[in-house]
């Protein structure tokens, strides 16, 4: 008994010691003690409610500010009451406009993020409840440099991306010696997985969105469920590192306090055969020597075993592609992208290529000898040709500028089906804030020759992936936003340049990313749909008209699909494990479509109502790696 006692004793210090960070956390960090003062602005009344009782529903109000010292006391620059009904286990969420003007509970009027500037939580809380009349229960509060620790920790997020974000003036105040600076970011559209720091933009942009803070209040809120999505997957084990990430970003109302229920023991007695030891007390005195590196071996033991207990999303990192083996050998070449970096996959092995730098989005010319890739330095990207070996033949466009707001970005290149020219989505002219337009440039010419093709939706972030056409038209993806604020991508389709474009998919269907056949007959695209989740489908084309769509797998984030160079096949990015890492996949296709519509077609039906053709069920797909996370805004360059 006594051997088993000494190893529990053991075991419980090793695993105290594996969550002491976190009980300090606990007791730091949480249980902070609010009260909420009484208003000092005319006509403002409190709300007087009862603190929710265990187990009831509860209203909580969500903080996010700068900490980076530019402000005594930061403004808020998200606030967002969250009411939790437990018992149905559903979650509704309010974002507060940060620009709103309010009469604060410390007396006079301001926009409602001054309220936490001008008097900590307390002040926060009370403006918002005599202001919206809600009772509010708890808070919580966190820096913006514990938002990016957070989500690096969780290993990154998985969110679909509903429009380009471009921002002239994002501040750069994180980890900066010029704390009111500022620069440039583009965060691109689609699925894909980000870090703290895109994240961030992400979420804090605001300049060049037509929806202002709607539009800013949105992208939070959908970064949260991604966080919460992500976080379902942690378990206890993950608690320690998830405590030190967030160490100094975060206080909130709420007590981080288990309680258990009462356990009556019974109570110690003697031996009633009144025996003593019958070993004698110097062997008893070796032993208890003896079995000391047994209970440290035991108690390390525990404190390890914990450690390996911690979920992959906390373990996880992803591995450069080469040094992964590809758990399905593709025919041909493939050039993809993981973290800037170019990579040749051929005959089942990655190779990488190129220089060091930001690289994305490769392209190949039509007779395959060589590459137009993307690179971002900076406050621009520029458009590079290369050969297949990655070495550098020709800088095509010249982006930078020593001012910030004189840099442009340039992505998603393709070149013309007969290799004169090179498309691109360029974020020219700035008149009507910062969004990407389609432009057509020689290859081998110059970039004062570059001509632009399309009018984008102003403050939407433009339009992209163009696909030039074998008979001068093109293809290529328009944002809008409605109304009622709801982003929407459309395929469109335009003859010349400056003309009237035609969309190919309605508002409701989301569809973006589409890729064109080698023969030029079928179009794959991902639509939404109004979802946060994806579908890869197929369409006949004949050149300027789309057939039924035809849904090939749906239900979770797609990205990026692209042709086999036969045509027999679709190449596309998703996730894959509680990471969610992006990952290769490859989808032979079911039966060809019935063929292709009439140019006559009627452009006024829209496509998602016309009946689907009958095919062959689609093939399961195959996933090509593993452990890698590659870069879900460039599509694979296959031939």
């Amino acid at each position: 008994m006594l051997t088993l006692f000494c190893l529990m004793l053991s075991g419980t210090a090793g695993a105290a010691a594996y969550f002491f960070p976190v009980v300090v956390a606990g007791v730091g960090q949480t249980g902070q003690t609010v009260v909420v003062p009484p208003s000092r602005s005319p006509g403002v009344q409190a709300i007087a409610a009862p603190s929710a009782a265990p187990g009831s529903p509860f209203t909580v109000l969500l903080l996010g500010s700068d900490d980076d010292g530019k402000n005594k006391s930061p403004l808020t620059q998200s606030m967002i009451i969250v009411r939790v009904e437990p018992a149905t286990k559903h979650v509704t969420m309010l974002s507060i406009p940060r620009d709103l003007w309010v009469p604060l509970s410390t007396g006079g009027s301001a926009k409602i993020d001054a309220a936490y500037a001008y008097g900590g939580p307390a002040a926060a809380i009370a403006t918002v409840e005599r202001n919206f009349h809600v009772h509010i229960d708890e808070y919580a509060w966190v820096g913006l440099k514990g938002l990016i620790k957070l989500i690096d920790r969780l290993g990154g997020v998985d969110l679909l991306v509903t429009n380009p974000v471009l921002d002239d003036a994002y501040p750069d105040d994180i980890d900066s010696r010029f704390l009111y600076g500022y620069k440039r970011v583009a965060v691109l559209p689609g699925p894909q997985h980000l870090d703290g720091s895109h994240a961030l933009q992400y979420v804090r942009s605001r300049h060049n969105d037509i929806n202002g803070d709607f539009g800013r209040s949105a992208r939070q809120q959908q970064v949260l469920l991604a966080i919460k999505a992500k976080a379902s997957t942690l378990n206890t084990a993950d608690l320690p590192d998830i405590v030190d990430t967030l160490k100094g970003n975060f206080k909130t109302s709420m007590r981080a306090t288990v309680r258990r229920p009462e356990r009556h023991h019974p109570a110690l007695v003697t031996d009633p055969g009144g025996h003593e030891g019958k070993l004698p007390m110097i062997l008893r005195r070796i032993a208890a020597i003896l079995f000391l590196p047994v209970m440290l071996a035991f108690g390390s033991g525990v404190y390890l075993y914990l450690g390996t207990l911690k979920s992959k999303v906390v373990q996880e990192r992803p591995q450069l592609p080469t040094v992964t083996k590809p758990k399905f050998v593709l025919p041909g070449t493939m050039f993809v992208v993981q973290e800037g970096r170019l990579f040749k996959l051929a005959a089942g092995s990655f190779t990488e290529i190129g220089p060091g730098g930001d690289w994305s989005q490769p392209t190949l010319t039509p007779d395959h000898t060589r590459l137009v890739a993307v690179l971002r330095t900076g406050f621009s990207s520029d458009l590079y040709l290369l050969d297949l070996g990655g070495h550098i033949l020709k800088r095509l466009t010249k982006n930078d500028s020593r001012y910030i707001d004189l840099n442009h970005w340039a992505f998603y290149p393709r070149i013309s089906p007969d290799g004169a020219s090179v498309v691109y989505s360029f974020d020219s002219p700035k008149t009507n804030g910062v969004d990407l337009a389609v432009w057509s440039m020689p290859l081998n010419g110059a970039q004062y020759q570059a001509r632009r093709w399309t009018d984008p939706n102003w403050y939407t972030g433009g339009d992209v992936s163009p696909i030039p056409l074998a008979g001068g038209g093109l293809l290529f993806v328009r944002h809008s936003i409605d109304p009622s604020t709801a982003v929407h991508s459309q395929i469109y389709y335009q003859s010349r340049a400056l003309g009237i474009a035609k969309a190919l998919t309605t508002e409701a269907d989301d569809c973006s990313e589409a890729t064109l056949s080698p023969d030029g007959t079928q179009i794959a695209m991902v639509c939404s749909h109004g979802k946060q989740s994806t579908s890869l489908e197929v369409a006949p084309f004949n050149g300027s008209a789309l057939g039924a769509r035809h849904v090939l797998v749906d239900g979770r984030l797609y990205a990026s699909p692209t042709w086999s160079p036969d045509g027999k096949a679709l190449a596309y990015f998703a996730p894959q494990g509680q990471a969610g890492h992006f990952q290769l996949w490859w989808l032979p296709l079911p039966v060809a479509p019935t063929p292709s519509p009439s140019s006559a077609a009627s452009p006024s039906l829209p496509t998602s109502t016309r009946p689907s053709p009958t095919l062959a069920p689609t093939p399961t797909p195959v996933q090509v790696t593993e452990g890698v996370d590659l870069s879900a805004t460039s599509p694979p360059a296959w031939y």
